[in-house]
């Protein structure tokens, strides 16, 4: 982790176990050197850092970075700890009711100091609400290899849903001091199928393949799952990028067949579009007429599927819908991808 990071994140604040041990005591001892202001949400949050007991702390929620405690790192740094009885290690944590507190960053440190015998450890109190705590978890955990990133996408698209969808991609940005592109990197990993998150997430496949399988829509992905699981990373990204320029030249050609929406899902309608067409009929009749239905049976059933969007009309006017969307989406990531060209070859120049 860069010293630029600690020092501009707004969620971070430097760990004083990176620090010399003679600076971490002082910190100790000192807690007013620990105020910090986060100002991406415009709220201060004033940090003390005091000795808890173990047994008051729990678990984060979400555990963003999974580890076994059979791991060697973990092991080294349960022995860490065991040499300097903890007391350069610090754990940042919220208050809870009861007088309990959460792991915001530092649940494998807090577990190593249960390991190692621990009864106290130092800590980093902070005052959070929820969406808050969301966004300090994905902070924190943006900087680690070991991340589960498929969590992390999720996570990181319910905090923008906890923001009724107002967070942009460039604060988002900001909160991970990343940049947009892998921010929207990381969002794709939402779009995969359980079979394929399950695979990545358990290891048997990169978590790179998972990416490039991620650009195809979920009924596309089944075809490649056993190759990502099986091929080398670099072999497998040459198939996929021809596969993907397959696919998006198919949906410019407007080929519905690929797009995997030859099954649409009953979608009622609005309510306010029945109840005008009940007081003022005017598409049932053009479509009863249309179809040559006498049978009243047959009727009733053509109106239901209007109401629940299944008629061929309705099926019909959902692909082109969805292949719009396609396109516009596909068109949207070549001219990101240009952008981005111009920007390095003018960088160059």
């Amino acid at each position: 982790m860069g010293k630029s990071f600690l020092r501009d994140n707004p969620y971070i604040v430097i760990d004083p176990s990176t620090l010399p041990l003679s600076q971490n005591t002082e910190n100790l001892q000192n807690p007013q050197n620990s105020r910090q202001k986060l100002g991406h949400f415009g709220y201060t949050i004033h940090m003390t850092v005091t000795f808890v007991p173990i047994l008051q702390i729990d678990p984060p929620d979400p555990i963003l970075r999974p580890f076994r405690e059979s791991d060697v790192s973990f092991l080294e740094l349960v022995d860490q700890i065991t040499q300097y009885q903890g007391s350069f290690l610090t754990v940042l944590v919220r208050p809870r009711p009861g007088g309990r507190f959460q792991v915001v960053d530092g649940y494998r440190r807090l577990c190593a100091s249960i390991k190692a015998g621990l009864k106290n450890i130092p800590v980093r109190i902070v005052e959070l609400n929820d969406t808050e705590y969301l966004a300090a978890q994905i902070a924190c955990n943006s900087q680690h290899k070991d991340t589960d990133w498929i969590d992390f996408a999720h996570h990181l698209e319910r905090l923008r849903k906890l923001h009724n969808e107002e967070m942009t991609i460039n604060e988002m940005a900001t909160i991970c001091n990343k940049s947009t592109s892998w921010i929207r990197k990381i969002l794709k990993l939402t779009h995969l199928t359980n079979r394929v998150k399950i695979a990545a997430q358990r290891g048997e496949m990169p978590i790179g393949s998972a990416h490039w399988l991620a650009r195809l829509p979920l009924d596309e992905q089944g075809k490649y799952v056993a190759d990502a699981m099986t091929m080398p990373a670099a072999r497998f990204e040459r198939q996929m990028k021809r596969a993907v320029n397959d696919y998006r030249e198919a949906v410019k050609q407007g080929n519905l067949d690929r797009l995997g929406v030859d099954d649409l899902r009953p979608m009622m309608r609005d309510l306010r579009i029945i109840e005008a067409e009940l007081e003022v009929p005017t598409n049932l009749p053009t479509m009863i007429a249309a179809a040559g239905i006498e049978n009243p049976i047959k009727g009733a059933i053509l109106a239901l599927k209007w109401a629940f969007r299944v008629d061929d009309m309705s099926i019909s006017e959902r692909k082109q819908k969805v292949l719009n969307q396609e396109r516009q989406r596909i068109n949207d990531a070549e001219r990101r991808q240009d952008d981005r060209n111009r920007k390095q070859k003018s960088e160059k120049s």
